[in-house]
């Protein structure tokens, strides 16, 4: 009796398959760990690292605040600032 390498190749991956699945679990999920790790690294803010920018809320600020920040954005001093 001569056994073709497919049919052996299947029988061996059909008696393996829970075994080559949990292998690529793990295998994804230490992936995953390393691509939180570098991004965390690379970027502290990314993951929730420090506190973020918050948005403008013109339309709730007041006449003096509004105009501070106008004049702080014709000097061009709002490039790459965290703070209003």
């Amino acid at each position: 009796m001569q056994l073709e390498p497919e049919d052996a190749f299947h029988a061996l991956s059909v008696q393996n398959l829970p075994q080559l699945i949990a292998q690529a679990e793990q295998r994804g999920k230490q992936r995953a760990l390393q691509n939180m790790a570098a991004v965390s690294a690379a970027s502290p803010m990314a993951l929730g690292g420090g506190q973020t920018d918050r948005a403008a809320d013109y339309g709730a600020m007041n006449d003096e605040a509004f105009d501070r920040l106008v004049k702080r954005a014709l000097r061009g001093q709002l490039r790459g600032s965290n703070s209003l």
